[in-house]
């Protein structure tokens, strides 16, 4: 994959508090992004989104976001320390309107 089809940056704040930006193609989910760049974010169910481990906060640009789905809503349910800022990586869809979004992981 090409640099000029980069359409933007994530920034992922990981467990120790660091901070490391990735750049993203548009269609890549934030699980996808992760893995591409060593970024270890648990996936059991391979990004079906059925299993909840890919659990991460959103930070920023909410408005931005794909609608969640009843799918991953349902298994958001069931997950742990879920808030208002929860999403399943493997389920949220990156275009270039989410350049800057911020991932805690």
């Amino acid at each position: 994959m090409g640099a000029s089809e980069k359409k933007g940056v994530v920034v992922f704040v990981l467990r120790n508090e660091t901070e490391r930006s990735v750049s993203f193609s548009a269609g890549q989910t934030i699980l996808q992004v992760a893995q591409e760049n060593d970024i270890h974010i648990t996936s059991a169910c391979e990004g079906m989104g059925i299993c909840g481990t890919c659990h991460v906060a959103i930070e920023n640009l909410h408005d931005k976001l794909p609608k969640i789905s009843d799918q991953e809503n349902d298994t958001l349910d069931g997950s742990i320390g879920v808030t208002m800022q929860s999403r399943l990586a493997c389920q949220v869809v990156l275009d270039e309107t989410m350049d800057g979004l911020r991932v805690k992981i």
